[in-house]
């Protein structure tokens, strides 16, 4: 008789991990990628794609692959070739949200400045402020302290920002050669220090190095920036 028992929770413990790896490997990966585009066009009012989701359910690692978001003209707004993250989920019994690294790889972001002073994703601020507009307070709703927020390392890796500024009489453009940018044991808790570290040279313009230190909680930032390679005509 207890053969048969212990069979029977075998059988269900078995069908329970094959239906969890169903819904954490296929189904919501298949649910993120195929409602993306739609779900960023209602909320953002501008056209957006994304390749691939990789999900493991056993270790809360998730991969967004080939992110593209589109501006008003359907030109490249941002574009991320992999944004990978690790969620520790034990941190939620205590009342917090701890990711133990986001690593974005390839981030491409151009903005520009039409003629009429209008930049590229303004459509998108006007959604965001329409939406916030026809949100009703409750005033009798209890506010809540947000929970708090922590990423032990968060890295950018070959980012590259462009600006053009297209109000001018000779049109203005100004882009960074890739770099990465690091940021170590950031945190909303109180009085945590994180370490920014960055290297960016601007084509034509300047290089900044930031080597800094950033409390969120109360806000404070201390650290060593500097300039150097000015390109006084471009600045």
């Amino acid at each position: 008789m207890d053969s048969i028992f212990k069979n029977i929770y075998i059988k269900i413990l078995l069908i329970i991990v094959t239906l969890y790896s169903l819904v954490g490997f296929v189904v919501l990966p298949y649910l993120m990628q195929s409602n993306f585009s739609t779900l960023v066009k209602k909320e953002l009012n501008t056209n957006a794609y994304l390749n691939r989701v990789y999900i493991n359910p056993f270790t809360f690692s998730i991969e967004l692959h080939n992110l593209l978001i589109q501006d008003k003209k359907n030109d490249l707004l941002l574009y991320v070739e992999s944004i990978k993250t690790d969620v520790e989920p034990l941190e939620l019994l205590f009342g917090e949200i701890t990711l133990d690294y986001i690593y974005i790889d390839s981030l491409n972001t151009s903005i520009s400045l039409y003629k009429e002073n209008e930049f590229n994703f303004s459509h998108i601020l006007n959604q965001l402020k329409q939406e916030k507009t026809n949100t009703i307070p409750q005033t009798d709703e209890i506010k809540k302290e947000p929970l708090p927020f922590s990423i032990h390392t968060f890295k950018l890796e070959n980012t590259i920002l462009e600006f053009t500024d297209f109000t001018k009489s000779n049109k203005f453009n100004i882009k960074t050669k890739p770099f990465d940018l690091k940021i170590d044991n950031f945190s909303t808790k109180k009085n945590i220090k994180a370490i920014v570290r960055t290297d960016i040279e601007i084509i034509d313009t300047l290089k900044l190095k930031l080597d800094s230190r950033l409390i969120m909680n109360p806000m404070k930032t201390e650290g060593d920036i500097s300039f150097t390679k000015f390109h006084l005509s471009k600045i």
